[in-house]
């Protein structure tokens, strides 16, 4: 077991302090009588362990901690590792975040950012009067002022090929807004920047959770940095940009979490604007909540909705009838699009009984092909003809070479059915067969149906069609 294993089966709910993890309650003493908080951390680069409480004090090394909870600690190499999620050495940010400067007050207010939203994301200002936009994991951290991550922009509009954002070097690239974060509203909205989080934010007066990622439509170090905190969300939505980065993007979040319900926005409710942003300016939070009203979720594929599916009228399909009354009125003939099985012992009239099919669709003026890996064409036209003729035109012989009786119809009767059945029965030609006959049978199919107009196909049997 690894640190993250422990603590995901048995520290309960925790969070991430640089290389500690820390749950809300001791696993030894549970915060004893006073119920103390946030007081045991496991550290997942020394691999120890501590409580913090005087009354409690335990301490120790992660294998005893194991230990002691009947778990086994993972050793590798002589050093005890975390297979199950291997972190990136990150540095906390240095740079110092003070109160917002009028000027960058000025810029965020002229887009359309109030002041309380500014507060509520821990809006600053850099010793060189850049605006700060802080990343916390928490709502504690933020009240500690103890960011995970900072990024930077000049609080005016921007030249043209002008960096728009600058993060402070080494720290742990996540999530923009974290803090304000509740699992239990159940859907995670994910912008690409900054200003178009706090704009959703804001129209929504806080109450969804939304995050910007940390750099730009193409990074995506934020799946591994917060994957303890997606963790905690089933539903993600994307609020992106309206433009061929942002629809990437969205196609990679999709892909990414293949787990989880990816909702996807409408972005002609977008009105013409790029980002939320934009929109907030343009049209106000009226605006916002009409994308937010278009985001639905992603389709699943290969799943259709029963009530979206054309209601049917069975007497409307197309059918053959089969010419056994019985048989017909049991089944309602063969429809159109149906599979029909016939089975039977060797012998028993299975290939007869098929060819009367073909001559009953004829007769009903549908238009048939047949394969028949057995038969050859000439043979499987006289048998057809035996049965099209009908026993009043058979005629009959005896065979001088063998004795045995013979069938057949005068040259004007097969004449007749000839013009009968001429471009109404198609027979796959064995000729031209090769070793991807299973396909070429559906594609010949395919194609008698379009050019043909071919309804009812036999195949007589799948057994003999080879590469199938």
């Amino acid at each position: 077991m690894t640190e993250y294993e422990f603590a995901n089966t048995r520290l309960g709910e925790y969070k991430r302090r640089g290389a500690e993890l820390i749950p809300v309650f001791c696993p030894f003493c549970g915060g004893g009588g006073s119920r103390d908080r946030y007081t045991f951390a496991l550290n997942t680069e020394n691999h120890t362990f501590n409580c913090k409480r005087g009354s409690c004090g335990r301490s120790g090394h992660f294998t005893e901690l194991c230990r002691a909870f009947g778990e086994t600690a993972n050793k590798e190499g002589g050093r005890y590792i975390n297979t199950a999620y291997v972190r990136k050495s990150y540095i906390l940010p240095s740079g110092a975040i003070n109160k917002p400067t009028d000027r960058v007050t000025a810029y965020l207010n002229a887009r359309k950012i109030t002041e309380a939203t500014m507060k509520a994301f821990g809006i600053g200002t850099a010793a060189d009067g850049r605006i700060s936009f802080p990343c916390y994991r928490s709502a504690e951290d933020c009240r500690e002022r103890r960011p995970t991550f900072i990024k930077y922009r000049e609080p005016r509009k921007l030249q043209p090929g002008e960096p728009k954002m600058t993060a402070e070097p080494g720290a742990e690239p996540i999530l923009f807004g974290l803090h304000l974060c509740n699992p239990e509203r159940g859907l995670l909205y994910i912008t690409e920047g900054e200003i178009d989080c706090m704009s959703v934010w804001q129209a929504a007066e806080g109450m969804i959770n939304v995050v910007s990622v940390p750099t730009g439509s193409t990074g995506f170090t934020w799946v591994e940095s917060c994957a303890d905190e997606l963790k905690l969300y089933e539903n993600l939505a994307f609020f992106g940009d309206a433009d061929a980065p942002g629809k990437k993007m969205l196609s990679d979040i999709i892909a990414k979490f293949d787990d989880k319900v990816v909702h996807v926005p409408d972005f002609d409710a977008y009105n013409g604007a790029k980002d939320a942003n934009e929109i907030l300016y343009r049209y106000g939070t009226q605006g916002i909540a009409g994308v937010l009203a278009a985001i639905k979720p992603q389709p699943v594929t290969g799943l259709l909705d029963l009530a979206e599916v054309r209601a049917v009228d069975l007497s409307e399909i197309g059918r053959v009838r089969t010419g056994i009354i019985e048989l017909d009125q049991a089944t309602g003939g063969m429809l159109d699009g149906d599979l029909s099985v016939w089975t039977g012992k060797r012998g028993e009239g299975k290939s007869s009984f098929l060819n009367q099919l073909a001559v009953e669709a004829v007769e009903q003026n549908v238009n048939v092909c047949i394969y028949s890996g057995e038969v050859p064409a000439d043979r499987m036209k006289y048998q057809i003809n035996l049965c099209a003729a009908g026993r009043e035109n058979v005629l009959e012989k005896t065979d001088g070479m063998t004795g045995r009786m013979i069938y057949y119809l005068d040259r004007k009767k097969l004449t007749a059915l000839d013009g009968w059945y001429g471009r109404k029965i198609w027979l796959y030609d064995n000729d031209i067969a090769g070793t991807d006959e299973y396909n070429n049978v559906f594609l010949k199919f395919t194609r008698a149906f379009k050019q043909y107009d071919c309804r009812l196909f036999i195949v007589d049997n799948l057994m003999t069609v080879s590469g199938g």
